[in-house]
């Protein structure tokens, strides 16, 4: 249970990486929000999926774009338990990027499963 707490808990580690080759440096990104309220708060590999953990910062509800690196092919809302309540639609946000729509509660939190091409 502790290691589980811990995989959450932990902050997210930068790494420096070489000079991206590509023009558009944001293709280099995972996810990037519309919203300034809506942080990702975690990020955690699990069985070749990507779970991200959303958290709504504003005091009432809000929605975002999360605009999503070209790898991605997929997104699900999952519970914290795994279960999943529903396929999130994939947009093109141009620029090779996908996008998708989440709406968070006041002082609300999402996990999104990514599924990578």
């Amino acid at each position: 249970m502790w290691q589980q707490l811990a995989r959450w808990s932990d902050p997210l580690v930068a790494v420096a990486v070489s000079s991206p080759k590509a023009d558009d440096e944001r293709r280099w990104s995972l996810a990037e929000s519309s919203n300034p309220n809506v942080h990702l708060t975690s990020l955690y590999r699990d069985d070749g999926q990507t779970l991200l953990r959303l958290f709504n910062a504003s005091r009432g509800a809000g929605a975002t774009r999360l605009r999503l690196a070209p790898l991605i092919e997929g997104a699900e809302l999952v519970e914290l338990d795994g279960r999943v309540t529903e396929a999130v639609p994939m947009m093109s946000g141009g620029g090779g990027l996908n996008e998708i729509s989440v709406s968070l509660p006041r002082f609300g939190v999402r996990t999104i499963r990514l599924r990578h091409a």
